[in-house]
């Protein structure tokens, strides 16, 4: 229905690299978290945390390794809108999450009001991918044409092109609260999702599902869920035509478009492209933690890096704690 708007037990291998993480975050040994009154250590144990679900397919690929590697953790992670995803973390459901935007000033005195640590590290940079369906003849789209059409400026595919189809454009969302729709609104500004034909549906498997079948659709979705290397993200990608942007004139006033490869997210070429960051306010050395040094490890990277989402850390050094 749519509704309108181990490690194995044993040493801990820990990368440390100050471009991207703060220190401290590492030396389990050193730092004063208190007296620890909790029962999960970063290689042992169990936890609830949060994720946004516009990352699952990747992060639940992270999460199945990381539990082979470490054979005594349990890592039960709710997969959410964005909105949802903080307001757990803001009303101590969980303690750590993955998400795809940093914590905002208000959320950030929140926790330091309470002394409580705050990390929060980029682990990977996804996209945001558009889709449309096979039998629709567009395959670029300028990215002030997207802002006409989410304001509602432009309503039908022939505005783009006489050569279009003569039917109004339907805009798919995820979710309300989602990732998509905030990255959306900084990005294009603040009431930009004016249009009266923006739908939002149950997820992004949805979005796809619901474009594959509607020539007129223009759906938003997580670039990972298209480019993961599993059975659904390649359903997905089979059923849907993948948009390429284009946001400025080249040197020699040409216009090139490009599609959300991993080579335009690390030049900044594709548009549409967001960081996904850890964010730990455990309050101790926990599985946490342990989770979010297994993401910027040399193994969390490439699995990155092989579901065409780019990985954040560059040369790194080998630290071993006993």
């Amino acid at each position: 229905m749519m509704h309108k708007k181990g490690f194995r037990s044993g040493s801990i291998l820990v990368l440390v690299w100050t471009a991207f993480w703060v220190p401290g975050l590492f030396l389990f040994q050193s730092c004063n978290f208190g007296p620890n009154k909790n029962s999960d250590t970063p290689n042992q144990g169990t936890v609830i945390i949060g994720a946004d679900n516009t990352i699952q397919p990747i992060l639940e690929q992270e999460l199945d390794i990381f539990s082979y590697d470490y054979v005594d953790t349990r890592i039960h992670c709710q997969f959410l809108p964005e909105q949802a995803v903080f307001h757990k973390l803001l009303h101590d459901s969980i303690r750590f999450a993955v998400v795809t935007r940093k914590l905002s000033p208000d959320e950030r005195s929140h926790f330091e009001n309470k002394k409580i640590e705050i990390y929060e590290n980029k682990v990977a940079s996804d996209a945001i991918a558009i889709i449309v369906n096979k039998e629709n003849p567009d395959s670029n789209l300028l990215m002030s044409q997207i802002k006409d059409i989410l304001s509602g400026k432009i309503q039908n595919w022939n505005q783009l092109n006489r050569a279009f189809l003569n039917q109004g454009i339907q805009v798919i969302l995820d979710q309300n609260g989602s990732s998509i729709e905030r990255t959306l609104l900084e990005k294009f500004g603040k009431g930009s999702l004016a249009s009266r034909s923006i739908y939002s549906l149950n997820g992004n498997a949805a979005v796809a599902d619901y474009v594959s079948k509607h020539v007129n659709a223009l759906g938003f979705i997580g670039n990972n869920w298209l480019n993961n290397n599993d059975s659904l993200s390649s359903k997905l990608a089979a059923k849907t035509k993948l948009l390429a942007l284009s946001d400025s004139l080249e040197k020699d006033g040409s216009r090139k478009y490009f599609h959300p490869y991993t080579s335009n997210i690390y030049t900044g070429k594709y548009p549409l492209i967001r960081s996904i960051y850890t964010l730990s306010v455990e309050g101790h050395t926990g599985l946490g933690t342990g989770f979010a040094v297994f993401l910027i490890s040399d193994k969390g990277q490439l699995i990155f890096s092989k579901s065409g989402v780019l990985p954040a850390r560059g040369a790194s050094r080998e630290i071993h704690l006993n």
